[in-house]
């Protein structure tokens, strides 16, 4: 679906490193939103390209995978059929009630902008898996299904998009990674 990009950020992890799935999705989704505030275009590709190709620029150590890719550059300002056909199925957002599964009555402005965020957060091929719990003031995000193997970064992604929303609220909170989950204190 992309052609003629002429650069991309490869996200390489350390498989020995625990989680680092939801990392490449959580930094890697820092770079597009600062590449994006630059004005170049982004889009994260997982399946649909050449990896091959891609690692022949690429020293690996024995314990690193090549994840996923983040193609970047500059992009023309008229788009085709095909390409505006993409960014038209590409706008499926989920509801506010959809991302926040379970809470309390009172939801702080914290939270709910943080989840206005997520729901504006890409994810592959766009299923928006992750969802959001609130209990005594502390948010979990949690996985709601299998993503061709692309969930964690998802995660990722959907992680940073609630931290940033939450932030612009003044919440200073932090995700730290318990019990098997991630909660945002």
């Amino acid at each position: 679906m992309i052609s003629n990009a002429k650069s991309f950020i490869a996200l390489v992890g350390d498989k020995n490193i625990r989680n680092y799935k939801e990392k490449l999705g959580y930094y890697g989704e820092s770079i597009v939103l600062e590449a994006t505030n630059l004005k170049l275009g982004t889009c994260w590709i997982g399946g649909t390209y050449k990896k091959e190709e891609c690692k022949k620029y690429i020293e690996f150590k024995d314990n690193e995978e090549l994840v996923c890719i983040i193609a970047i550059g500059n992009v023309d300002k008229n788009l085709s059929i095909k390409e505006k056909l993409v960014k038209t199925l590409n706008k499926n957002e989920k509801s506010f009630n959809d991302i926040l599964i379970s809470h309390n009555k009172e939801i702080p402005s914290w939270v709910k902008v943080g989840i206005d965020c997520t729901a504006k957060a890409p994810s592959a091929l766009n299923k928006k898996i992750v969802a959001y719990k609130l209990k005594d003031n502390k948010v979990e995000a949690k996985i709601m299904k299998k993503n061709h193997g692309y969930e964690k970064i998802d995660l990722g992604i959907s992680m940073l998009h609630f931290q940033l929303g939450a932030y612009s609220e003044g919440y200073m909170g932090r995700w730290k990674y318990e019990n098997g989950g991630y909660i945002f204190y």
